[in-house]
């Protein structure tokens, strides 16, 4: 099934371990879609990395990727932007603290209200 998430991944040529990392973050609380400060937890986000190495550095990794800018655009009009605004880890890296940013939530509301298809 088409998702605004999966739709703008493939605009974004987001990795598979992306998509579902920013799947897990989406959908790991409510005020994630809403751009609020929220959590998610270190073992949901291990869950999302390919292969064999699940650790705790892997997934830093990852996460790291989301922070850097991404562009969407054509010839005569581009937008750059960070998926996620900001990220701290907390509590012994534990948990994720972070914020999506709110041009890539824009995205995908357009998205989904335009090709009627859920978020994520």
């Amino acid at each position: 099934m088409n998702t605004a998430l999966s739709i703008l991944s493939q605009r974004l040529d987001l990795t598979e371990v992306e998509r579902r990392m920013l799947n897990v973050l989406l959908t790991c609380t409510p005020l994630a879609i809403k751009g609020d400060r929220t959590l998610a937890p270190m073992s949901d986000l291990k869950q999302c990395v390919s292969g064999d190495d699940r650790s705790q550095e892997a997934v830093i990794s990852a996460v790291r990727v989301l922070l850097d800018m991404k562009r969407v655009g054509n010839a005569s009009r581009s937008i750059s932007f960070c998926i996620v605004s900001d990220a701290e880890w907390v509590e012994n890296a534990s948990f994720l603290q972070f914020r999506l940013n709110p041009t890539f939530l824009g995205f995908l509301r357009q998205i989904a209200e335009r090709e009627s298809v859920p978020i994520c």
